[in-house]
């Protein structure tokens, strides 16, 4: 299968600068993922040191947070699988690719097209799927919903580069999970903060883990400062979905947060 997946990516031009590629072999698809360059995992450990300080308060040298290799994911992704985790079966290994199990239809995408009691209920169900792959004492650390695709009507997880996991304490990487989960949410939300909120107190009863709710409201603790400029930021946000879906989540963690302190 490696053979196969290399003849692909160096005869098909369009497919030879793509990080992840979809192919089809003997009739059976596969996703064929290649490494990050260096440079790369070194800028995402430097930005994910810095937002562990500024949103955890937690000194973090960014060789410790920096992204595995495809080596490292493949181990990861067995070691998952081990646990029952809904996660690709490595196929294959080559030095500069992974050629992995299809795992289904990007959830992002059925979102995108569903009507909206079908998202709402997707919605729940990879809410459900986050809190019991953490009840379980796993994290993600890349938790977006376009992280998560669908087969068989089952949800299955995808993209386990990061090991940020192996330098931090299991309860901030449940709450870096959930931030990273309900800001990609918002797209899908479409402002109801009363859903948003419905859906943070579900995953509490299902994962009750006080340790990450105390990590959460950390974070609120500079989110909480966007909320406050909020006037001033109505205009950008009209402007610039990251601003708008960090505006939603500073209120959402406000309200989680001030409802755990009555």
């Amino acid at each position: 299968m490696v053979d196969a997946a290399r003849r692909s990516l160096s005869t098909d031009p369009s497919r030879r600068h793509k990080p992840v590629v979809r192919l089809v072999h003997d009739g059976v698809p596969y996703i064929v993922k290649r490494e990050e360059s260096r440079s790369t995992r070194r800028m995402r450990s430097w930005l994910l040191s810095t937002g562990c300080a500024v949103l955890f308060r937690e000194r973090v040298h960014p060789a410790r947070l920096r992204a595995g290799n495809l080596g490292d994911e493949a181990g990861r992704l067995r070691q998952l699988r081990t646990h029952g985790a809904r996660v690709p079966v490595v196929i294959g290994e080559a030095p500069d690719f992974l050629v992995l199990e299809d795992c289904g239809e990007d959830l992002a995408d059925r979102l995108g097209r569903a009507a909206a009691h079908e998202r709402r209920t997707l919605l729940v169900q990879a809410l459900d799927d986050l809190s019991g792959f953490h009840r379980g004492g796993l994290w993600h650390g890349a938790a977006q919903l376009r992280n998560l695709t669908m087969k068989n009507d089952l949800l299955h997880r995808v993209d386990f580069e990061e090991t940020a996991g192996h330098a931090l304490p299991l309860d901030l990487m449940q709450a870096f999970d959930l931030i990273l989960f309900f800001h990609s949410a918002f797209d899908f939300l479409e402002g109801d903060e009363t859903q948003a909120m419905t859906l943070l107190r579900r995953y509490f009863r299902h994962a009750p883990r006080a340790g990450v709710a105390r990590a959460l409201c950390r974070i609120e603790r500079v989110t909480g400062r966007l909320a406050d400029l909020e006037s001033l930021l109505a205009r950008l946000a009209r402007k610039h979905e990251d601003v708008r879906r960090a505006l939603e989540l500073a209120r959402l963690l406000r309200q989680f947060c001030r409802s755990q302190l009555a």
